[in-house]
């Protein structure tokens, strides 16, 4: 297995176990490459939305990360 056959389930059982061990927050740092694909099948973002803000016509406003 390589790419995201591998790295799909990987991140789902990771995320899984970090919920039932209580955490609250999931941090993923990524590039761009698989980065939709986290997003469809791991956060589970619908593909409207995801094409929305990728395309730039979303109306919704995102919130800004304090600066560190």
């Amino acid at each position: 297995m390589e790419g995201a056959e591998s790295v799909i389930p990987m991140m789902d059982a990771v995320i899984d176990q970090c919920a039932e061990h209580g955490l609250d927050e999931v941090v993923i740092g990524m590039p761009h490459r698989g980065r939709l694909n986290v997003l469809a099948n791991i956060i589970g973002k619908p593909y409207r939305q995801i094409f929305t803000e990728f395309e730039g016509t979303s109306t919704r406003r995102r919130p800004m990360a304090p600066a560190t």
